[in-house]
């Protein structure tokens, strides 16, 4: 028998995740997988009780929700809103929180380039998974790439570590 292919192995771990998260209760995904979701998109990021959360902490709305003047970046702030908010809100298969410049800092070092290339392709690192474009097949090689944009310049600018 022969090794599953490294699509099959991501969507086998994609699906075993999402599943988890989804039996937890710990993120709801109404309008989930729109490339284009409204920014109004009803998405609800729920949280432990601080005595009992032991990771960083829970990113501030205010990153993703304030429409932006940039075209790149308010293209990439929807997609984000429709598709990687499941992940990036709260840590899901490792993912780096939005905002957090602690969790970014090393991806970032790493160039844009290749973050792209890790969320259009796929990537598995010591620190969590990257589902191939977030594990929406619908989304373009440029929506991917300016949700990458938003996301970075969101760990630039934002307060948070």
């Amino acid at each position: 028998m022969h090794a599953p292919s490294f699509a099959a192995e991501q969507v086998r771990r994609l699906r075993s995740v999402i599943g988890a998260a989804l039996a937890s209760g710990a993120v709801s995904i109404a309008g989930c997988g729109s490339a284009d979701a409204p920014a109004e998109a009803s998405f609800t990021v729920l949280s432990e009780p601080a005595a009992a959360h032991s990771g960083p902490p829970a990113p501030d709305p205010a990153l993703w929700k304030t429409p932006l003047d940039d075209p790149l970046l308010e293209q990439g702030r929807k997609v984000w809103t429709g598709t990687c908010i499941a992940c990036h809100s709260n840590g899901l298969g490792g993912a780096p929180l939005i905002g957090n410049r602690e969790l970014w800092g090393p991806r970032l070092d790493q160039g844009l380039e290749t973050l792209v290339r890790h969320a259009t392709e796929g990537f598995y690192g010591k620190k969590g998974e990257m589902p191939a474009r977030g594990g929406n097949a619908e989304l373009t090689d440029e929506q991917v790439r300016a949700a990458v944009h938003f996301m970075a310049s969101r760990a630039v600018t934002s307060g948070g570590s």
